[in-house]
């Protein structure tokens, strides 16, 4: 057997493996599941993305599939590798939709039970406004507030912090992340003199400039999101860091 034919026979196996944990999950919430799913485990082996990534590496797939009802092409392509799993893509895209429910709606509890200053806010973020878009539900829409049985007072109120506190995690991280970074600069070069505190110098400002590009990329998405003004966000991340000990000397300027 060559290289070729091993791969896949690797994709198939993981199509099947996954297929089964989306119909399982999907079966277990139809049964009267209450339990929240493992956000890292569903991601990466339940959902309808994790179900076409290895076919669109193969060229089996587009990455516009992901977020849309199986198409005829699809199907065609599909439909003879799931053989053996008594299920289809139509079936398993259905069963992806009660997976996607179900996080949706723990998601929007879990940001009612915790209203303030939430912890690993981004995640839950995500899973709310992800689950949203696959299901193709309009945020903050008659629909929305109908289904999470809420309304446009309470979901603005807990999609802002929860979008201000994804904010301040995304520069929290970045911020503890450059001073692991130039502690490890300061190992590396400690044994060279002044020519190796240039190095650090130009090795940190370089890392500096490329991890506030990623950070701001990521601030706008959620900026464009949920609505909230840099104002806002100035104030909000200055006021956790301070919460926390670890006052941000560069928070307003970094947002500007």
């Amino acid at each position: 057997m060559n290289e070729q034919d091993d791969e896949h026979r690797n994709m198939i196996e993981a199509l099947h493996e996954i297929a089964g944990n989306i119909r399982t999950l999907a079966r277990d919430i139809e049964g009267g599941r209450t339990e929240p799913v493992e956000r890292f485990d569903y991601l990466n082996n339940a959902t309808y993305e994790a179900l076409l990534s290895p076919l669109i590496e193969a060229d089996l797939a587009d990455a516009e599939d992901c977020d849309r009802p199986p198409t005829e092409a699809l199907r065609a392509r599909i439909n003879p590798l799931l053989a053996g799993t008594d299920t289809t893509i139509d079936a398993l895209y259905a069963d992806a939709r009660t997976g996607r429910m179900f996080v949706l709606r723990n998601a929007w509890n879990e940001m009612k039970a915790h209203p303030q200053y939430p912890e690993h806010a981004s995640g839950t973020y995500d899973s709310l406004h992800y689950s949203l878009k696959f299901l193709g539900i309009e945020p903050r829409s008659p629909e929305m507030y109908a289904l999470l049985e809420t309304d446009e007072a309470e979901f603005k109120k807990l999609d802002k912090e929860y979008a201000l506190s994804s904010v301040y995690e995304e520069i929290q991280d970045n911020h503890a992340l450059m001073s692991l970074t130039l502690g490890r600069l300061a190992l590396e070069h400690a044994h060279e003199g002044e020519a190796g505190e240039q190095r650090i110098a130009d090795e940190f400002q370089s890392r500096v400039h490329k991890g506030l590009r990623i950070v701001l990329e990521d601030i706008d998405a959620i900026k464009a999101r949920s609505g909230v003004q840099n104002f806002e966000i100035m104030f909000y991340v200055n006021t956790r860091f301070q919460m926390a000990g670890l006052p941000l000397q560069d928070g307003p300027a970094l947002i500007q």
